[in-house]
């Protein structure tokens, strides 16, 4: 059974100079990545092995790379890569020498450096290198090694280079061997691989670049080059452009969330409110042409029209079947948001697609107004949102009318409803107006069967969470100098029945607070 190997380069790059190249003159770069390379990087990862373990022998490790280099490996790299353009130049340091060199001229010593691009070979993070030795068959033993090996393998050649690495049984259905190394082919791409045959010269490979036993030489002793036509890259095809951009049915539209500084879970109703407020101009601006226009200086009438849109009537008063657009961020396995869903259950109309679609491509800060307003341009707290594509399923828990799950989990904090008397007059607690008992009565208005409800464990009794406020609500707040922030509770939900999303009740729920998503599933669900 042959050695084989995967290799993937996560973040779409793979960094390498080839030996005893400049960076500006080698027009070819190191493709596909080093037999040698990988020797050494076996070798330097014994090192960190052995001092983990305590495992030192030394026997083992150079059998294995006796092993690995009897004979050249055969590759199988992506068609579609292509040695990137330096989008970086830095200087790297050199040393520290005086800045003149006469025994008499006034001097100081300085670092000196050196120009250095950082030139890359691009390829895609799916795509992956398959290395391959038919003719070598590793003991057990070795091949525990090599997997320990490979398994610390972090990076593959410079250090921005992230890689990972494995060994693998057998190739996947459809990959075959593409590029092969040949002493011969000399006008071809460059690989610098130990000489075939020979035993392998394992002080040459162990010394350091700048060691006197290789720096001397062209190669170090042991190596030779050998050189490979590399796979001709496909010609890309222009993306055709659909005529209808929006489906009828259209029940959900999502973005992609992202930014420096993600906010907490208490300012996240910082984000759905601007988003919501941006796409509300954006549509009055579409309906009249206006680059001005302000939503609630639209006619009643279209006011009217657009309300499960707004969230109120042409009059202005909030609806309150809760069939309007509910906007939610919703967090990843990290707990970070890093995706807005606007979800509703009768299908978005065309200018609210256009309208959410123009309000994603304004840049969203969460800070508060005063700090926002001080410093516009160079605010770093700014998200931004990339919409996804209309037949990305929607995360589980989103989806109407299919039945999911017993058991659901906030995703966000449970708020409970603004306007209701808690306190009876000597300061007691109504025992109908617990958090618990709320949370019952708002599920049973929203046609679900009572459930069993827990507190969350591993969450704290409550957090303080910022809320959604009408204007003039934010005003008599501004005039007390109250904070617009109330106790946010979590809890599981046990139904005696799989029921079906979304669950989204209680304070602001149309912003995202109050959302309840399935126990077992993935929170992004991507």
């Amino acid at each position: 059974m042959p050695l084989i190997l995967q290799q993937r380069f996560p973040l779409g790059r793979f960094h390498a100079t080839r030996w005893k190249q400049n960076s500006f003159e080698d027009r070819h770069g190191e493709w596909p990545p080093s037999p040698w390379r990988l020797l050494r990087a076996l070798a330097a990862r014994w090192i960190q092995y052995s001092r983990e373990t305590g495992d030192d022998d030394t026997a083992m490790r150079d059998e294995l790379l006796g092993q690995l280099s009897i004979a050249v490996p055969e590759f199988s790299v992506p068609s579609l890569t292509w040695r990137a353009e330096p989008s970086v130049r830095q200087y790297h340091r050199t040393g520290v020498e005086w800045t003149a060199k006469g025994k008499k001229d006034a001097a100081y010593k300085k670092s000196m450096t050196t120009l250095v691009p950082d030139v890359c070979r691009a390829i895609s993070s799916n795509d992956s290198v398959f290395w391959s030795w038919p003719s070598v068959a590793l003991s057990t033993s070795l091949q525990r090694l090599l997997d320990e090996l490979l398994r610390r393998m972090l990076y593959f050649g410079r250090a921005e280079s992230l890689c990972i690495i494995r060994r693998i049984e057998q190739l996947p259905t459809g990959i075959g061997m593409n590029c092969r190394l040949s002493a011969t082919a000399t006008n071809q791409s460059p690989v610098l691989v130990p000489k075939p045959g020979q035993p392998l010269n394992l002080d040459s490979l162990l010394a350091a670049s700048d060691d006197k036993l290789v720096s001397g030489h062209p190669v170090p002793p042991g190596a030779v080059w050998h050189f490979t036509t590399l796979p001709q890259r496909p010609a890309i095809q222009p993306v055709s452009i659909a005529t209808s951009r929006f489906t009828s049915i259209l029940q959900s539209v999502q973005f992609a969330v992202g930014g420096r500084v993600y906010p907490r879970v208490r300012d996240w109703i910082r984000i759905t409110e601007r988003f919501r407020g941006t796409a509300l101009k954006e549509l009055a601006r579409l309906l009249t042409g206006d680059r001005k226009a302000k939503f609630w200086l639209l006619p009643p009438d279209v006011r009217d029209d657009f309300a499960l849109f707004s969230g109120k009537s042409g009059s202005g008063s909030p609806l309150l079947s809760h069939a309007h657009v509910y906007f939610a961020l919703i967090p990843d396995e990290f707990g970070q948001p890093t995706r807005l869903v606007c979800f509703r259950r009768e299908p978005f109309r065309p200018e609210e697609v256009e309208a959410l679609l123009a309000a994603s491509e304004r840049p969203c800060s969460w800070r508060f107004e005063r700090q926002r307003a001080a410093d516009e341009r160079r605010d770093e707290w700014q998200l931004r949102f990339v919409p996804l594509p209309f037949d990305t399923p929607a995360p589980r828990g989103l989806s109407f009318d299919v039945p999911l799950a017993t058991t659901w989990t906030n995703a966000t904090p449970f708020v409970i409803p603004g306007g209701r008397k808690r306190f009876r007059k000597n300061g007691r607690l109504r025992p109908g107006e617990t958090p618990e008992r709320l949370l019952e009565k708002l599920l049973l208005g929203a046609g679900l069967p009572v459930p069993e409800l827990a507190r969350q464990s591993d969450e704290t009794e409550e957090e303080w969470v910022a809320i959604h406020e009408p204007p003039e609500q934010r005003q008599r707040r501004r005039e007390t100098r109250a904070r617009a922030v109330l106790p946010g509770y979590r809890f599981r939900l046990i139904f005696p029945e799989p029921v079906s999303g979304p669950i989204c009740v209680g304070h602001s729920c149309h912003f995202g607070l109050g959302l309840f998503m399935p126990a077992n599933a993935d929170r992004a669900d991507r």
